[in-house]
């Protein structure tokens, strides 16, 4: 996973928390594996060495160890391992290297992953602040209406009382009409 270092943002701004929790645990897996695998600082230290085999040099003849004498064998042995050594150094400097470059690129994801974890806390936060604000404001609209829906309700319930006192008032004027023109009728 770290093989792939993306330098865009808005990748890991798309994520959700745990995606961005996941990779980094994947890069932390990888950096872990790698610098097990490559940190061979002291590796020509643990590698079985081969002991020296040649001990004097004796006119034209090498004596080792063993006491058995060869002549050019020993020069071509010595030259084989020298090669050798030279070969599984530059494997090692190369394993070296490539362990140096994904501790980078692993470095590299993991501070823009850790950028990205930052600025999405930032802007969960801010979106939280504006849900709190926008609750509160809901909160005293809601209860500016149902003050206004008492308010009507009782202006209403008034103007309910009115228009049935004025109908009672009519009535009894009607009432009242009917018995004086009862009244003038009788006399008239």
């Amino acid at each position: 996973m770290a093989s792939k270092v993306v330098s865009n943002d808005s990748l890991y701004m798309n994520m959700t928390l745990s995606e961005l929790i996941s990779r980094f645990r994947e890069a932390e897996a990888e950096k872990t594996k790698l610098i097990g695998s490559c940190s061979c600082k002291d590796y020509h230290l643990r590698r079985p060495q081969k002991p020296l085999e040649v001990e004097k040099k004796k006119v034209g003849l090498w004596v080792r160890k063993g006491g058995s004498f060869r002549d050019g064998n020993v020069k071509r042995e010595r030259k084989t391992e020298i090669e050798e050594s030279i070969k599984v150094e530059v494997e090692l400097k190369e394993q070296s290297k490539k362990g140096k470059e994904a501790e980078e690129r692993h470095e590299t994801e993991e501070g823009l992953l850790r950028k990205s974890l930052e600025d999405t806390r930032k802007w969960e936060e801010e979106q939280d602040k504006t849900i709190k604000s926008h609750r509160k404001e809901n909160c005293k609209l809601m209860e500016e209406n149902l003050r206004n829906e008492r308010i009507w309700t009782r202006k209403f319930e008034d103007l309910i009382e009115r228009v049935l006192s004025l109908g009672n008032d009519v009535e009894m004027l009607k009432k009242e009409r009917e018995k004086e023109a009862s009244r003038t009728h009788a006399q008239g």
